[in-house]
């Protein structure tokens, strides 16, 4: 009988030992684990397949001695716990803030997300492994397979133009940030342009070729095709003064840059009736002429004046509407709300002026912006001067606004 027992309990204590070892030897979707500089966590056992990932899930990403740094080549395979897994997928935010210079993309990755390189600031070039059938770079640029969707341009990528190639349909989410880029054509092929797409410090302009059924540029800002909604100013655009065209419905999200240094005064028409989320963090305001008359209509997103000094930020609104800008949510945290009849500053403009019948004559133009407004904030006339005067020729007698660079003055016409 005690041999028996005796027995029993070694095949007990060879069951435990062999289920210590599975158990110990086990791989599970989630598991995270570092092969050379990357980490990867499994997706999926069977097939055995893993994503390549930072190496925590939330902020801060990476250890500043876990970084991955220089050229990056990340493998189609990596074994973990004597089993070989095939990396599929390459995670949102996985190179955040690492010193990378050049990544190389396996042949078997087929998902790469939305954000994968989104702060990899020091990247100067994406190349893909020949034989993916997903993916494909070109000059270093990351594309889809067929090259109608732009993933990422490298921000480090010494180029000051760049026209997307006419096969591109969708232009991802952050695709553009950061880059060194002082220029931007969007062709007549694009549909589709995700979030925040050109949030670049030295961008000037962003065209949009001539054809385009979705999209359209006036001035180099970017608006959807019948400018309803301006969608992004470039940061590095030089103007101290902009006028939002009237007819604008829809301010969008992250529009205006914070570190835009360069603008000073914005004019809101009484078109629109949404701002979206941090849309006007324009960090040097001094002013802001809101035509719109009424306030409490417009819908309103989170943060739309993040960035701006409402003690030295002025706000201008139309004839009677101060008590109303003042009990509405956020317009109401700037100290000097202010009446303009017209939502026209003046500001000192030397230009020699000549008014003969309705032809409006202005001198030492050449190479400025001139625009002509009627009262109600109309833009009759938008160009850059090519030559020393010009004249514009107005419809009826009446008070019209002139604006040459940053200067403006009343003009009456008899």
């Amino acid at each position: 009988m005690k041999k028996i027992t005796n027995s029993v309990r070694t095949i007990v204590a060879m069951i435990l030992l062999i289920a210590t070892v599975l158990t110990a030897n086990a791989q599970n979707v989630g598991d995270r684990f570092k092969v050379g500089e990357l980490y990867y966590k499994i997706t999926n056992t069977s097939p055995k397949e893993v994503e390549a990932v930072s190496q925590k899930d939330n902020h801060p990403y990476w250890d500043q001695n876990e970084k991955p740094k220089g050229d990056l080549i990340i493998p189609a395979t990596v074994e973990f716990k004597t089993e070989n897994y095939s990396v599929t997928s390459i995670s949102e935010c996985v190179l955040v803030y690492c010193p990378v210079n050049n990544i190389t993309v396996p042949k078997s990755v087929t998902n790469i997300k939305g954000k994968a390189f989104y702060s990899c600031l020091t990247l100067k070039k994406i190349e893909v492994e020949q034989g993916n059938t997903a993916y494909c770079s070109e000059d270093g640029i990351l594309f889809s397979k067929d090259k109608t969707e732009l993933l990422r341009f490298p921000p480090k990528k010494e180029k000051v133009t760049y026209n997307i190639p006419n096969s591109v349909i969708k232009i991802r989410e952050y695709a553009f940030a950061s880059v060194i880029l002082e220029s931007v054509t969007i062709p007549k092929s694009v549909k589709e342009i995700g979030k925040t797409p050109f949030w670049a410090r030295n961008l000037k302009e962003i065209n949009v070729e001539q054809g385009n059924t979705t999209y359209c540029s006036e001035d180099g800002v970017l608006f959807n095709k019948d400018k309803t909604k301006l969608i992004m100013y470039p940061k590095a655009k030089t103007a101290k003064n902009y006028t939002i065209p009237n007819g604008v419905v829809e301010i969008c999200g992250s529009a205006f840059f914070i570190y835009s240094e360069y603008l000073n005064s914005i004019t809101i028409p009484n078109s629109v009736t949404s701002i979206r989320n941090n849309s006007l963090r324009i960090k040097y305001l001094t002013s802001i002429i809101s035509k719109i008359e009424d306030i409490a209509n417009v819908q309103l997103e989170h943060d739309i004046f993040f960035g701006i000094d409402k003690k030295t930020c002025t706000l201008f609104v139309p004839k009677g509407t101060v008590n109303e800008y003042k009990k509405a949510e956020q317009w109401k945290k700037f100290e000097n709300i202010k009446e303009i009849d017209t939502g026209i500053i003046y500001t000192k403009l030397t230009n020699p002026i000549s008014v003969d019948g309705n032809n409006i004559t202005v001198s030492q133009v050449n190479n400025k912006k001139v625009i002509l407004y009627n009262l109600s904030g109309k833009v009759l006339y938008n160009l850059h001067a090519t030559q020393e005067k010009v004249t514009l020729s107005v419809p009826q007698a009446g008070t019209y606004i002139l604006q040459v660079d940053n200067g403006t003055r009343k003009i009456v016409v008899n």
